[in-house]
């Protein structure tokens, strides 16, 4: 899977992303202009297929899913 293997999802506010780096998936947030909101490390990754997974919205929080082997 390539970076733009996951799908953005929004609030109307916010744009959230998913990606994996440097071991890690992250999860970044813009606002509607473009500047980040917030951003953080999810979980580590140890996977041979890269990660795909998409954000959703769930009760006003947006949510991950992440696996991998460690």
């Amino acid at each position: 899977n390539s970076f733009a293997s996951s799908t953005p999802c929004s609030d109307g506010r916010r744009t959230v992303v998913c990606f994996a780096a440097d071991g890690q998936v992250r999860a970044t947030a813009v606002d509607l202009a473009g500047e980040i909101v917030w951003k953080t490390a999810v979980a580590p990754i140890d996977s041979l297929h890269g990660f795909a997974a998409s954000p959703v919205l769930a009760a006003g929080k947006f949510v991950v899913t992440v696996d991998s082997h460690t």
